[in-house]
């Protein structure tokens, strides 16, 4: 339902990234494009792994994940996918800068860092010489916003656009 939702109305993909990214709801909506998602395995584990959604935007690359749990194991496997696109981006270009900026944006259902709605992280990956101008991370707590939802607390447009994602009752919109 995520890939669905997300890849069939740009205008609401551009309403939840312009509250995270630094991109404009006008430019997600005329630039945006979905790009293939299959990743080749740099690991054997890894074979049958894939990012949920990949989108183009300019010089932006962003991977948005949905996660309905969160533990350890698939916090490294996000990870990896996305560490894999960097690295794919470094060697395609030959390059030892990267010019494209990079971010996973990830949907939890429950929580993992903190109570906050939106967290960011910046990688530094050693081997790639990659920092946190280009190569970050945003976790979006769903449960921030559906237990706003369940106290009756005055929801945002972001925060409403959000909850569409974890509403399981149709009668709830």
């Amino acid at each position: 339902i995520f890939k669905k939702i997300m890849t069939s109305n740009k205008e609401y993909v551009a309403l939840i990234l312009e509250n995270v990214l630094p991109i404009s709801k006008e430019e997600i909506i005329k630039e945006s494009e979905f790009l293939n998602i299959e990743i080749p395995p740099s690991h054997l584990s890894l074979k049958n792994s894939r990012m949920d959604l990949l989108l183009k935007i300019g010089n932006y690359y962003i991977n948005l994940e949905a996660n309905t749990t969160i533990n350890d194991a698939l916090f490294i496997r996000n990870t990896a996918h996305f560490s894999g696109l960097v690295y794919r981006e470094y060697s395609r270009k030959d390059k030892k800068t990267l010019d494209e900026i990079l971010y996973q944006v990830s949907f939890n259902k429950t929580k993992r860092l903190s109570q906050e709605l939106i967290v960011t992280l910046q990688y530094w990956d050693k081997k790639l010489d990659v920092g946190d101008d280009n190569f970050i991370k945003i976790e979006l707590n769903l449960d921030f916003v559906n237990n706003k939802k369940y106290n009756k607390e005055k929801l945002n447009r972001f925060e409403k656009a959000l909850l569409l994602l974890i509403i399981e009752d149709e009668k709830e919109i």
